[in-house]
């Protein structure tokens, strides 16, 4: 029950005449609608040319963005750079033809740099940031290599007839300058040889590749003829990335075209083109390599070295390697229980466990009679060399018994080798798989309808009852297999523990003394962890604190349902954190590297704290630097 308690101060009259005035200021003052705090006009960063560097040469990058001024600065993390010449100034080139009409000056101006790259730079994908009065930019990204690196020309924007000459193997940097541009690149080989065709990177669109031999066709004798990479021949899938291998049988002179997913193209549009003469280059994606985020959930991370040592350091054990028992039987996953703050220090870390046992997988092994026996944990090693190629193993377990299955794919991956994962019993009935399904709730007809999402890396299973059982890996479709449908399967006890934690939409940060920003962040609670998350903050400047905040519940009927949903998805927290730059807080000339903490917490017993991101951070002068029309970000 609400109680209500009245309390009467006796006042004289003059005093009540000026108490009512004041009350009656606060009433009219207090509806009248509130100006919303000014929102920082932060500097935006668009595109990056070129994005393919050699170490050991000195080149000039074109810098695209908004917000950005003549005295502003390049901050790049990493040593082995240095900035000799720096112009800022507008677009010159020519517009694109829907763009004729614009006035050149309206457009964003670029930022030139002259960059010298030392040759003892680290070969990889690197982050370059523009830092000035309005605070520090988004981060593009840019690759350094050894081998030289070809700029794109005029030549590359003509028909198929003549493209720009590039000497193989290359990498060549680009610009879709134009909606509905096709850039083409010329080069020979001889017969037999095979290169491999890779997009490194793109920013702003989704590249397409296309190959072409130009020796016409009965219909026109100018029209170049399509040829279709490996990787065509023998899947029907979308590519998540412009790949391609091809094995030349003829010597002569071919074609590459580069192109924007629906015609889409503007000098923002930048791309990095790897032709490379290696007949075995590996379908993998280095976007972890580029992220700073720790990924779980993918079929490209290491199952091998200290993989279970990284987990348990991301969990809370007292003394056995399923890593605290006693965590499955906390608060509920989904309520609201991450907290901010500091913890003590001096926990003790979790104990390290066995690691697995490596099995190489052994043919035939189609069918469980023929099926090897393999222990927990365990990292078995196979591939899927035919179509059709089933790989059986067999393991025991006790009643109750908590077991992961990881996948890796080190070689081919999606959506060239799709590797399902079925857990059978020793009646031949499968218990779980790593197919994603879910089931519409909302359809035409009324009726139920079951469709494949994604398929997991990962998946996690409780057996009710001991005894035998059958692991069984292939590619779904079961119609593609070859020596690069390679897999690691690790089969280990479940650990509960903190998994990715990503902060939503949010690569670094800008404050105004006074006002504050909000860091939405996503945890993952994984294999039945359901104890708190505990963040923390070092190398804040002084006068910036950091706050919990409230989240409303905007829970929806859902319209769709996850099958199996306790074996492969992840239960996911989200939590909003404030940081408070107090009026008094003194400015930052360069961005501040804030490292943020996260640790676990399970019955008020607090784990050993791992790191989860870096962030550059600075407390920028708010005079002439915001639109007060705009709200505060994040709020």
């Amino acid at each position: 029950m609400r109680s209500h308690v009245q309390v009467w101060i006796p006042v004289s009259f003059k005093a009540g005449v000026s108490l009512i005035a004041h009350l009656l200021t606060l009433f009219l003052s207090s509806s009248l609608p509130a100006k919303e705090p000014a929102k920082i006009l932060e500097p935006e960063l668009l595109s990056l040319f070129p994005s393919g560097l050699q170490r050991g040469t000195t080149v000039e990058l074109q810098i695209r963005g908004k917000q950005i001024q003549d005295r502003d600065d390049v901050w790049l993390s990493d040593p082995g750079f240095r900035v000799i010449h720096r112009k800022f100034g507008p677009v010159s080139e020519q517009l694109p033809s829907g763009d004729q009409k614009k006035d050149p000056e309206s457009l964003p101006p670029v930022y030139r740099v002259q960059l010298e790259i030392d040759a003892s730079a680290r070969v990889g994908v690197h982050s370059l940031r523009i830092v000035g009065s309005r605070g520090v930019s988004n981060s593009l990204s840019f690759r350094v290599v050894d081998q030289p690196v070809v700029l794109q020309t005029e030549e590359s924007r003509r028909t198929t007839k003549r493209g720009q000459d590039v000497p193989v193997p290359r990498l060549v940097n680009g610009v879709i300058a134009e909606p509905g541009a096709l850039d083409y690149y010329a080069f020979d080989v001889v017969e037999g040889q095979t290169l491999s065709f890779d997009i490194l990177m793109a920013q702003g669109f989704d590249p397409r590749l296309a190959l072409y031999e130009p020796t016409g066709s009965w219909f026109d004798r100018n029209r170049p003829r399509r040829l279709l990479f490996d990787e065509e021949r023998s899947t029907d899938m979308i590519p998540l990335k412009a790949h391609g291998t091809y094995r030349f049988p003829r010597q002569g002179r071919y074609l590459v075209e580069v192109s924007s997913l629906y015609g889409k193209g503007t000098p923002h549009l930048s791309y990095l083109l790897q032709i490379a003469s290696t007949p075995e280059t590996p379908w993998r994606d280095d976007t972890q390599q580029r992220s700073q985020d720790w990924r779980e959930r993918t079929f490209t991370r290491n199952l091998e070295s200290d993989w279970i040592t990284i987990l348990q350091s991301r969990a809370l054990q007292t003394g056995n390697n399923s890593a605290a028992a006693s965590t499955s039987a906390g608060s509920s996953s989904d309520s609201k229980n991450t907290k901010v703050g500091i913890p003590s220090e001096g926990t003790k870390g979790p104990p390290l466990s066995p690691g697995p046992i490596a099995f190489v997988e052994r043919e035939p092994n189609n069918l469980s009679g023929e099926a090897m026996e393999i222990s927990i944990p365990t990292l078995i090693e196979g591939r899927i060399e035919q179509p059709g190629d089933i790989d059986t193993y067999r393991f025991t377990v006790q009643a109750g018994q908590a077991l992961t299955f990881e996948i890796e794919t080190p070689d081919a991956t999606l959506p060239h080798f799709n590797p399902r994962l079925g857990i059978v019993n020793s009646e031949d009935r499968e218990l779980v798989t790593n197919m994603h399904k879910k089931t519409s709730l909302i359809n035409n007809g009324g009726e139920v309808y079951s469709y494949l999402q994604a398929l997991e890396p990962k998946v996690v299973h409780t057996f009710e009852r001991g005894g035998q059982y059958f692991l069984q890996i292939r590619d779904i479709t079961s119609r593609y297999g070859e020596s690069r449908f390679s897999y690691r399967i690790l089969v280990r006890l479940q650990i509960p523990h903190v998994g990715e934690v990503i902060l939503k939409n949010l690569d670094r940060i800008n404050l105004l003394p006074g006002q504050a920003q909000k860091l939405t962040v996503v945890t993952a609670h994984e294999e039945g962890f359901s104890g708190d998350v505990v963040f923390s903050f070092s190398g804040l400047p002084a006068g910036v604190e950091v706050f919990p905040a409230a989240e409303p519940n905007q829970n929806k009927a859902p319209t769709e349902v996850t099958e199996n949903s306790d074996a492969i998805v992840v239960k996911l927290q989200e939590t909003s954190i404030v940081l408070l730059a107090s009026l008094d807080s003194p400015l930052t000339l360069i961005p501040l590297q804030v490292q943020m903490f996260a640790r676990p917490l399970v019955n008020g017993q607090p784990g050993s704290p791992f790191f989860v991101k870096q962030i550059p951070l600075m407390v920028i002068a708010g005079s002439d630097l915001s639109d007060p029309e705009l709200p505060v970000k994040g709020f």
